[in-house]
């Protein structure tokens, strides 16, 4: 008799492994490069098999296809305790190199042994063990080794006071400028109650010691434990307020859980903002009221903490709060901006006139604090291993403490998208310490609790959720019901607490299979549903075969997976359809939504698909026809690394030639900057700029070549390339002098004269929010030039020798090694900019002028076509659905380029075969031969969009045979881990490998009506349609 409850416990089991692990997996494994090349399968080494990964392993290489036929027909010949041989299936599994899954096999040899000479025969059953071993889990089996944490690994949560503490007029605590902005700022919403952590902190610690935690992490109220002197003009403790902290770290120490202290989480007294002048951290007479502040507290907790941190993100509060108003306090005379103006966006204003509005002056203003949501949150969990190992390099001694880290969610209590993000980071912690051997001794998930984020409780962070009521954000003095503010688990806490306990992250549980059945939209994956099928669809499927066997006939007899015929998967007609149907809806299920368009999505015939590069990138010719130098000649000279333009692309001499590119491409537009020190020199006796006329000359040749090729220029003046004489002979140096304004100015009339007729559209400055801050030379400057500004918040201690303000402890200089590992793509978050700016000024007609993907040397890249997909699919969802008026769209680059430094990160459309001179910083000149344009696929591709302005009815672009076979199966490397929507291209694939001739076989055997069939017919193929054949 056939074992009928062990089959289906195994197959179950195999299922429920299945769902585990590919709900860890919602990212997906990279199909490494190299097993890409060679052709061969790749072995997993950590994470879970993809679907398009069994595939590509059968369908690439028919030879390994044979192979694992064999060991299908061989297994089990020998039979074992009077039973009859088992027929065995092997897949690949996370970790051992196969899993067996067990059915009995007749012993029919002769006929088994004939099946497996016919490699057209073996495809489907072959395609249908990878299909079941993707769906049913079996290809995902659990690992046999668990992945542990150091027994002394700190799992812990945190907060900070003014967003969990509430009592905000209690225990003599008096305001904090967060309690005096929420009251002033439109919109926002105040503290006051907050989550009453100051009532319930008992109860909260509890929840952490269920929750597992060995650590928690929090901030002092400097308000609740000082309050202002008004004689002594200083602040002075409050003792009620002091008691509070020593009660909660008392509780916590009673409780096993080590303390985490922030001095200042953001929350000036009020105090120390209105009574000194200048206010607040403006006024250098701050850091010793801060030292006074820091030294109580060390003498009263310095016993009981052990671990302290200083500043909050000290980056965020003096840059939003002193220089954009985002948050408190932008009120000084020193700020460029009004309190309640965002920064971004003052650049719009492209025009030089006579009106001289003053510096920073906004056309309009935006205003969202408080009105916050969390639809921009994305997640690339290897990001965050790369910051890690950047830390680790930056100070190599230093142990790691990882402070805060957390998912932006939803009112839901079911957040699956904060799991998948806490799981799959703290998979790339787990990497750092036992790959990489760095040693990072804890990670701390922010927040323990839904709180205060972003001037509102609407952003929920909290691995518990709380029930915030109507009245928990009011300005009033409200004291909350003692059924408001629950504390509830979401899958995260319930997880979290898990591997807190467990020291593992492979812990089972409910909570690991929920996700499997309620995958995060975002984070969407053909893993993820095929674990849902594996539950749905496999399983039921096995059993319902199995019992169709019991049912008693001879033919029933045959196995359930045999090699040739699909009958042996079941005795009947009806069985076969059945399986059939089930395998096909199994398909369906594996994308949803991937189904393409009935009609073709195509822009206005007035739009505008063009292309862009900058001056000193592309041009060469750095000292010919009167060029003198600019600002970056001088620095790449001056900084060591760095490769200089001197040649670049050759623009200069090749322009003819690229711009019949740009018409072979189907460019409308494109769009360059002109070189300044280009168009005109210094005249020393008069002090100012004077007109080189070789240099205009090229210019209009330029324009002249693109207006009778119908491209329509976009010119830049000013794409960060200052003439070195404005920089070196006026004082204060370039931009720092009110007098450059006029300089532009006569730069500015002298281009609209000599171009204005020629070029209808013009851009002033480049990214002029980023050009701002290189040139830090100035005496105004308070960190070096060659030390990067970033990173100087290192410092957490406190001492007398007081280091002058900005002064950093070490160095890092990457500039001219940059490359492109940490770019990635959120094509959502483009549409959602669109919308800004449509918001920001609706009657404004958009033209995109920037948007590129950084690559490798490679021709044939994969991630630049996916990145111009998805991303001008936005635009065309702005345009046509969201009736927003984009005019244009400027693909960056058209010609790989000098980028950041060096010819290393490559942008272009084409691909320049750059060679060892190009970045010299002497005088080569470029042979013939050298800088060859060759177009990538994605210029292919962007040529056909722009030709019939439409997204669709065209094939990718020829590659070479490798990239096509990858191609095929989905977008090869990083693309499953950093473009879910990539396994679009894989649910496409198995529709035509699956559904399609397996509901053409279906029709065909429709025919034959209700006749019996043989037990296995021999002359039956798998698959048999025209596609097939």
């Amino acid at each position: 008799m056939f074992d009928f409850n062990r089959t289906f416990h195994i197959v179950a089991a195999a299922a429920a492994a299945a769902a585990r692990l590919l709900a860890r997996c919602a990212t997906r494994v990279e199909l490494s490069a190299r097993a890409t090349r060679r052709h061969v399968c790749p072995r997993r080494q950590v994470g879970c098999p993809t679907l398009a990964e069994v595939l590509w392993c059968i369908l690439v290489d028919q030879a390994q296809m044979l192979v694992v036929a064999r060991r299908l027909l061989n297994v089990g010949t020998k039979k074992e305790d009077g039973h009859s041989p088992i027929f065995g299936i092997f897949f690949w599994s996370s970790q051992s190199s196969i899993v067996q899954f067990a059915i009995r096999r007749p012993t029919h040899t002769d006929r088994y042994t004939r099946a497996a000479r016919s490699a057209f025969t073996m495809k489907f059953p072959l395609l249908l063990a990878a299909a079941v071993a993707a769906v049913a889990g079996v290809a995902a089996s659990a690992e046999t080794d668990k992945r542990c944490f150091p027994t002394n690994f700190l799992f812990g949560s945190a907060t900070a006071a003014y967003q969990v503490e509430g009592a905000w007029n209690e225990g003599g605590r008096t305001p904090s400028i967060w309690d005096d902005f929420c009251r002033e700022r439109k919109g926002v919403q105040c503290s006051n109650v907050a989550d009453d952590f100051y009532h319930r902190y008992r109860d909260d610690i509890k929840l952490m010691v269920a929750s597992g935690l060995d650590s928690f992490r929090f901030s002092i109220s400097w308000s609740r434990v000082m309050n202002w002197d008004a004689q002594a003009k200083k602040m002075k403790p409050n003792a009620p307020g002091i008691a509070f902290y020593h009660a909660v770290l008392d509780e916590l120490a009673r409780n096993g859980i080590t303390p985490i202290l922030t001095l200042y989480h953001w929350d000036l007294p009020s105090e120390l903002h209105t009574q000194l002048k200048p206010q607040g951290w403006l006024n250098p007479v701050i850091a010793d009221h801060f030292a006074e502040y820091a030294d109580l507290m060390f003498a009263e907790f310095g016993a009981k903490v052990e671990l302290w941190t200083t500043f909050n993100e000290p980056l965020s509060f003096t840059s939003a709060g002193y220089a954009t108003g985002v948050v408190t306090d932008c009120s000084s005379a020193q700020s460029t901006v009004k309190c309640s103006s965002l920064s971004l966006g003052w650049e719009r204003d492209m025009g030089v006139d006579q009106t001289r509005a003053p510096a920073g002056a906004r056309l309009s203003s935006l205003n969202d604090l408080g009105k916050h949501n969390c639809a921009w949150f994305t997640g690339y969990p290897a990001g965050y291993l790369d910051n890690i190992k950047w830390m680790h390099a930056h100070d190599p001694k230093a142990d790691i403490l990882l402070t805060e880290n957390g998912w932006c969610g939803n009112d839901t209590v079911d957040n699956q998208d904060q799991l998948w993000y806490h799981q799959t980071y703290l998979e790339q912690v787990y990497r750092a310490i036992t790959e990489f051997k760095i040693p990072v001794i804890g990670y701390t998930a922010w927040s323990f609790l839904d709180n205060y984020e972003w001037g509102s409780f609407k952003p929920r962070f909290g691995l518990y959720y709380v029930n915030f009521t109507a009245a928990t954000g009011s300005k009033d003095e409200v004291t909350p019901d003692a059924s408001a503010l629950a504390r509830i688990p979401r899958p995260a806490a319930k997880w979290y607490a898990q591997v807190a306990k467990a020291r593992c992250l492979d812990v089972a549980g409910a909570d690991s299979a929920t996700v499997a059945v309620a995958a995060p939209s975002s984070h969407s994956s053909v893993g993820i549903a095929a674990a849902v099928v594996a539950v749905v669809v496999a399983v039921p499927a096995v059993a319902w075969l199995v019992k169709r066997r019991q049912a008693g006939s001879a033919a029933e007899s045959t196995p359930l997976i045999a090699t040739r015929a699909l009958g042996a998967m079941g005795a009947t007609t009806s069985a076969r359809r059945a399986l059939l149907l089930l395998l096909g809806s199994a398909v369906m299920l594996a994308e949803p939504g991937s189904a393409a368009e009935s009609g073709k999505r195509c822009f206005p015939d007035g739009f505008l698909f063009g292309s862009a590069t900058a001056a000193y990138q592309v041009e060469g010719a750095w000292d010919e026809g009167g060029r003198t130098p600019s600002i970056w000649d001088d620095f790449c000279r001056e900084k060591p690394g760095l490769e200089c333009a001197n040649v670049a692309d050759d623009f200069y001499h090749r322009y003819r030639d690229d711009i019949k590119l740009m018409v072979d491409a189907g460019l409308d537009t494109f769009r360059f900057s002109i070189s300044w020190s280009r168009v005109m020199n210094w005249d020393a006796a008069a002090k100012k700029m004077k007109p080189n006329a070789p240099g205009i000359a090229f210019y209009h040749a330029l324009v002249d070549e693109l207006n009778r090729s119908n491209v329509k220029p976009i010119v830049t003046l000013y794409h960060w390339d200052l003439p070195s004489e404005l920089h070196t002979q006026v004082q204060p140096q370039g931009w720092l002098n009110p007098a450059i304004a006029d300089h532009f100015l006569e730069y500015a009339e002298l281009m609209f004269a000599e171009f204005g007729p020629k070029i209808d559209l013009w851009s002033t400055f480049n990214e002029p929010w980023t050009f701002v801050v290189t040139d830090c030379s100035s005496p105004a400057s308070k960190v070096k030039c060659r030390k990067q500004s970033s990173g100087w918040e290192r410092d957490l201690g406190i001492d007398e020798t007081r280091p002058p303000p900005g002064a950093r402890l070490s160095s890092l200089n990457d500039l001219g090694k940059h490359n492109c590992a940490w770019f990635t793509g959120y094509s959502p978050g483009y549409l959602e900019t669109i919308k800004w700016m449509h918001a920001h000024d609706p009657k404004a007609d958009i033209l995109l002028t920037e948007n590129g993907w950084c690559g490798n040397e490679t021709i044939d890249n994969l991630d630049q076509l996916w990145y111009y997909q998805t991303y001008i699919g936005e635009v065309h969802t702005a345009i046509t659905e969201l009736k927003i008026p984009v005019i244009g769209y400027s693909a960056w680059s058209f010609l790989d380029n000098y980028e950041w430094g060096s010819f290393k990160p490559r942008f272009g459309l084409y691909y320049v075969n750059f060679t060892a001179a190009t970045g010299s910083k002497d005088e080569p000149t470029p042979k013939a031969t050298d800088l060859a344009r060759i177009p990538r696929v994605a210029a292919k591709w962007y040529a056909q969009v722009a030709k019939t302005k439409c997204l669709d009815g065209f094939e990718i672009p020829s590659l070479s045979p490798v990239a096509a076979a990858a191609a095929a199966v989905t977008t090869p490397e990083r693309l499953h881990e950093s473009h879910p929507h990539s396994e679009v291209v894989t649910g496409l694939l198995i529709c035509v490998v699956f559904a399609t001739p397996a509901l053409v076989w279906m029709m065909k055997r429709r025919r034959v009506t209700r006749r019996a069939l043989p037990a296995v017919n021999e002359a039956t193929p798998l698959v048999r349609s025209s596609r097939a054949q």
